[in-house]
């Protein structure tokens, strides 16, 4: 007899192919997973260690929440620990803050506005003027700024001063006026006569300014030429202006009008 081992030795035995055993890593994931308690232990369960493809793995900083989303404090992780009740809330408030903050700048722009404070230069016009000339050592001369104020604006021009620069200051002022005509600016001299600013400049005469409303222009528009009567130079034999400042309101708002200037004269001796 030959044995089992030696048999293919004799006779032509069929070659039989056996595919290799899968692993349970191949094991197609469509198949359900039976639960827990049936055919298996819990032990064989937790040795075998989570099934592929499952989803029930734990994402970071989900640990103690419960199927609401909420922690074991019973606060809403979702939302910072804050409640939506309390969250809208919060919403509440900030809204309301910021329309308080709001109606108080509202209020305060209008008060400066409207109210009895006025704030910086306001709405009048002071020109500039750049001029240098001779005057004489013992008589005065007149220093015309133009100014002016737009439509409906009433200013009322309470006072006119000016300052000076350099080693050089201001001469004193004598008096102030306003020249309706606006025909001349700068520095002038002598200040009467026919020959001089009075006639030469203002032949009509000129008008009070402190106290009053600027002359009334075609259109609404108010202006007119700051006359500044000034006197002759001190010692030094020269004066100079870098501002005339010019103080006024309108209803019950002051301000403070300066506008810079380049003015400058020595006597003729």
């Amino acid at each position: 007899m030959i044995p089992a081992a030696g048999l293919c030795q004799h006779i032509e035995c069929p070659v039989v192919t056996v595919p290799p055993a899968r692993s349970a890593r191949s094991v197609p994931t469509e198949a359900p997973a039976a639960p827990a308690g049936a055919g298996d232990s819990a032990a064989d369960q937790d040795a075998a260690g989570p099934a592929t493809g499952s989803q029930d793995t734990a994402r970071p900083g989900t640990a103690g929440r419960d199927a609401g989303g909420r922690d074991a404090g019973g606060r809403d992780t979702a939302t910072g620990g804050r409640t939506p009740r309390v969250r809208r809330r919060w919403v509440r408030a900030a809204v309301a803050a910021g329309i308080a903050v709001v109606v108080l700048a509202g209020a305060a722009g209008a008060f400066l506005a409207f109210g009895p404070v006025g704030i910086g230069a306001g709405p009048l016009v002071v020109g500039f003027v750049s001029a240098a000339g001779r005057v004489p050592g013992d008589g005065p001369a007149v220093i015309v700024i133009p100014a002016g104020s737009p439509r409906g604006v009433p200013a009322v021009i309470d006072a006119v001063s000016i300052k000076g620069s350099g080693k050089y200051g201001a001469p004193g002022v004598r008096r102030v006026a306003a020249d309706a005509s606006q025909s001349c600016v700068g520095i002038w001299w002598p200040a009467a006569g026919s020959g001089g600013f009075a006639g030469r400049c203002a032949p009509g005469g000129l008008l009070p300014l402190t106290g009053r409303l600027l002359p009334l222009r075609p259109g609404g528009a108010r202006s007119a030429g700051i006359v500044i009567e000034v006197g002759p130079p001190g010692r030094s034999g020269c004066w100079s202006v870098s501002r005339v400042i010019v103080s006024y309101h309108v209803g019950g708002r002051h301000y403070t009008q300066t506008a810079a200037q380049s003015l400058s004269a020595c006597t003729t001796d």
